[in-house]
C-alpha cells in the first residue's frame, strides 16, 4: 500500500520539519511501516497522522519512534480503531501519552 511504499524514501528526508500524512487511510500496517521511516527525521517538528484508522499497535509504533525525535513538538495522532476492551484502550492511550513528554501539542485526541 502507499504508506508502506513511502517508508523507505521517507527516511532519506532528514531535514524534513513538517510531515502531514493525515486522512490517507494508512491503517495499522501503514502506521507501523511509516514509523520505521520516521526514525532518522531528527529535525521533524510537526507530524500529522490523524484520520487513518490507526489503532493501539500502530499508535504505539508511532509513539516509540516519536519518543526519540528530539525536535518533535506537535503530533496529531488519533488512535481510532480499538477493540471493544475499554480498559485496554485507556491503558494504551495513557502509555502513548507517557512516552511523549516533549510533545506539547496535538495529543488531545489520545
Amino acid at each position: 500500500d502507499g504508506a508502506t511504499a513511502i517508508a523507505a524514501p521517507l527516511a532519506l528526508l532528514t531535514s524534513l520539519q513538517t510531515l502531514d500524512l493525515s486522512c490517507i487511510g494508512m491503517g495499522e500496517a501503514g502506521a507501523e511501516a511509516v514509523s520505521a521511516g520516521l526514525a532518522g527525521l531528527t529535525r521533524l517538528h510537526k507530524l500529522e497522522l490523524y484520520g487513518n484508522g490507526i489503532g493501539g499497535a500502530g499508535g504505539l509504533a508511532v509513539a516509540r519512534v516519536a519518543a526519540r525525535l528530539p525536535a518533535l513538538r506537535i503530533l496529531w495522532l488519533q488512535c481510532e480503531e480499538f477493540a471493544s476492551d475499554k480498559a485496554m484502550e485507556e491503558a494504551t492511550r495513557a502509555a502513548i501519552r507517557g512516552m511523549l513528554p516533549h510533545v506539547t501539542g496535538g495529543l488531545q485526541y489520545l
